[in-house]
């Protein structure tokens, strides 16, 4: 997939954005506020992501074939799930799954857990020259696979949601099947 200027300027501004919260991170010593910068740190890789080519399960594109079959022309975005947003998953919502409740149909789930990325983070000197180029390293790192909510919640159950050195493991044991190949085999330990 080509990354247009406009895509590399807002990387360029992200990685930029990551290096102040990880300044702050490193910096102070109040807790609320080191918890805050992680998590910001991880809307830093969910926007990064956006535009790069997703991994997809045949369970989500099995549900948006079944809801094209009624709604043909409703959430045009979700027909290349390889290549759809965080924001355009939010209104399909399914109002069949099993918390009753409306939820999100699909889901964008990190593949290697934001935690694994956010220790690399942490790891590097703030001083050092090329933290910039460091920093866009790990982003670069980050994997989304579309999965449905059902398979979210059997991450889940199994307790994958954070905790997952092996992801193409986890995601066996859960039996989310890839749309095509195998899961790529990854040890977040040694990324």
């Amino acid at each position: 997939m080509k990354t247009t200027d406009k895509k590399m300027k807002d990387i360029d501004n992200i990685v930029k954005t990551i290096y102040e919260m990880l300044k702050i991170y490193q910096t102070t010593d109040n807790k609320i506020l080191k918890k805050k910068m992680g998590i910001m740190i991880n809307f830093g890789f969910d926007t990064a992501q956006n535009g790069k080519k997703n991994l997809v399960s045949k369970a989500a594109i099995k549900k948006v074939k079944d809801f094209r079959k009624t709604n043909p022309k409703k959430h045009s975005k979700l027909d290349d799930l390889t290549t759809v947003g965080w924001d355009d998953l939010g209104g399909f919502k399914d109002e069949t799954n099993k918390s009753g409740n409306g939820s999100r149909a699909l889901i964008w789930e990190h593949y290697i857990p934001c935690n694994y990325l956010r220790k690399e983070f942490y790891k590097l000197d703030i001083n050092d020259k090329n933290i910039l180029k460091k920093i866009k390293k790990i982003i670069d790192k980050t994997i989304v696979c579309v999965i449905t909510h059902e398979e979210d919640a059997e991450l889940r159950r199994l307790k994958f949601n954070h905790n997952r050195r092996y992801p193409a493991q986890a995601y066996k044991k859960a039996k989310i099947k890839p749309s095509e190949g195998e899961w790529p085999e990854i040890d977040c330990e040694k990324l």
